[in-house]
């Protein structure tokens, strides 16, 4: 059992809620129905020595207990649909076997007959309804040509025979459509639950003006790079840039413009950026960007590539004159915590400003502090 519980676990990450509950039902149908038949086995095995039927039985049971095994294989592979098809294939052949291996149920022990209601419960619980609608159909229209045409009427009440097996039929076609629909209605609702969820965590690490993540995610984003580059004693590089004399843009402008300048320059800097780097609005017109496994001088000449890049952005949407200034920072060169990090970046970036601005700066060993 412990193990089964394990395959569910490692079966619920790699499928879908809906394809999983059924998968997971599946299994424990599969493991109850394996534990049934196995006894069954082994009593015509040692005990029915004097059952005239027991060899075809032994036969039929044993089937049984192989297509039960095969089915149970094929669903812990991800293969639901073939498995489910299967062990409903094996609860239709079983009755209908029986007739070959037991000829006595043509003289009137109808009693394996029965389990024809069991195919039709299992179909409507792991196959589609139409599916088990057409199955039931078929299985009571050949089971009424069979029965009619055996002078039997007078051994059993043939009339209470089939309206027992409609009714247990009927009603588990009808509680599995209704669990199904119910069923159904939960999963739409937790798919939007998800949805909602997942926008709300994208919300919470997303910066609402340029769509470049936030402050918040920065700090995670950096913890994580730094423990990663840690482990496999590799580079990282930081940058921090914002842009010059945005004060004054603001003032002279208004802060539409500076707004629509601040959403121009977060789709331009992702736009320059690999899948794995990461944008980070810092705060206000300060952006910081990370470059993992990046090298020190790959990221000096990327930088410059992006400051000359902005520039002629600014040019080309009305804003000319517009400049950026950038720092760069080097893990484990200018140090290896967050705040050591960011707070080289800066002391770079600052002496990219007071160098004149629209210039990139890379940190030294030992930056002196920002006054």
């Amino acid at each position: 059992m412990k193990h089964l519980d394990q395959w569910i676990t490692r079966h619920q990450e790699s499928s879908g809620e809906t394809r999983y509950g059924r998968a997971r039902l599946l299994a424990w149908m599969l493991v109850f129905s394996f534990g049934v038949t196995v006894p069954v086995l082994m009593h015509l095995l040692f005990f029915s020595i004097q059952d005239p039927y027991r060899v075809p039985y032994i036969i039929l049971v044993s089937a049984v207990v192989l297509v039960i095994s095969a089915a149970f294989f094929l669903n812990r592979h991800g293969n639901y649909l073939t498995a489910a098809a299967l062990f409903t294939a094996c609860a239709v052949a079983g009755p209908w076997a029986s007739l070959v291996f037991d000829p006595g149920i043509l003289q009137g022990d109808f009693l394996p007959l029965a389990y024809i209601s069991l195919s039709v419960l299992i179909a409507s619980i792991l196959l589609p309804l139409a599916a088990a609608a057409v199955l039931a159909v078929v299985q009571f229209a050949a089971l009424a040509v069979l029965l009619f045409s055996l002078p039997v009427s007078h051994v059993i009440n043939l009339p209470s025979f089939f309206a027992f097996l409609f009714f247990l039929s009927g009603l588990s076609v009808i509680s599995n459509l209704l669990s199904r629909r119910d069923m159904e209605q939960i999963n739409t609702q937790h798919g939007q639950l998800m949805k909602l969820s997942q926008k709300l965590k994208e919300q919470s690490i997303r910066d609402h003006l340029t769509g470049v993540f936030n402050r918040r995610y920065l700090e995670s984003a950096l913890h994580q790079e730094i423990l990663r580059a840690s482990e496999r004693n590799i580079s990282f590089c930081v940058v921090m840039l914002d842009i010059d004399h945005f004060k004054q843009l603001n003032d002279t402008q208004g802060h539409a413009a500076g707004d629509r300048l601040l959403n121009m320059l977060g789709e331009y800097l992702t736009s320059q950026v690999r899948i794995a780097d990461v944008v980070c609005r810092y705060g206000g017109d300060e952006f910081v960007l990370l470059f993992p496994g990046a090298e020190r001088k790959t990221i000096e000449q990327t930088a410059e590539k992006i400051r000359l890049g902005v520039q002629l952005l600014c040019n080309d949407a009305g804003m000319s004159g517009i400049t950026i200034s950038l720092g760069i920072a080097v893990f484990p060169e200018h140090g290896r915590t967050k705040e050591d990090l960011t707070a080289a970046a800066d002391a770079a970036l600052y002496r990219a400003k007071a160098g004149g601005r629209n210039l990139v700066m890379t940190a030294e060993h030992q930056e002196p502090d920002r006054p």
